[in-house]
């Protein structure tokens, strides 16, 4: 089974990769306008301020598999 991951990139460089499909993370970190909140945005096991993200991708299974990353929820 095939499952949604994101991995956000921030601008020191460290990758999170969440357990969710691009659409929703981007759905958490910005407002209806489109722009990014300044401030922690919670997830059930870390917080972020998307004024840092870099940027934002889908991932395939085998990345994960390859580079053995803790994924968020």
């Amino acid at each position: 089974m095939k499952k949604d991951l994101c991995k956000i990139t921030l601008s020191n460089g460290k990758e999170i990769t969440f357990q969710k499909h691009a659409n929703e993370v981007l759905e958490r970190i910005q407002d209806s306008e489109g722009k990014l909140y300044d401030g922690l945005v919670h997830f059930s096991e870390i917080s972020i301020n998307p004024k840092y993200v870099v940027s934002l991708e889908p991932v395939t299974n085998s990345f994960m598999a390859d580079n053995q990353r803790k994924i968020y929820t």
